[in-house]
């Protein structure tokens, strides 16, 4: 299992710092992982581009120690289980106001 560095330091109470991805470009992960980032935050909710658009962007950031964070488009456990299986750490799901949308965000 990849270690989670972000996971770590908030246990330990440390800052964390992290940036949005503004677009899903390769080069631009990697100079933003280079600014001593913890965590990289990719929007596929309010992006021109899917979740299928993202490729190899989060394996790119884990390599270089940056934790991806995915947040979906909507509450949908196959855009969940798909933001896992590309590479996230962590998946932000849009849209959850009743616990029975919080409870299928998390099956």
């Amino acid at each position: 299992m990849y270690p989670n560095p972000l996971k770590q330091k908030l246990k330990a109470g440390e800052l964390v710092l992290g940036t949005a991805l503004p677009v899903f470009s390769s080069m631009v992960t990697t100079m933003a992982c280079r600014t001593g980032i913890d965590f990289l935050w990719i929007d596929t909710e309010h992006s021109a581009y899917d979740i299928e658009a993202l490729d190899a962007i989060p394996v790119l950031a884990r390599n270089q120690g940056v934790a991806p964070m995915i947040r979906v488009a909507w509450n949908d456990p196959h855009l969940i289980k798909k933001a896992y299986d590309i590479g996230a750490v962590a998946v932000m799901v849009p849209q959850v106001n009743t616990a029975e949308e919080a409870a299928k965000a998390v099956q």
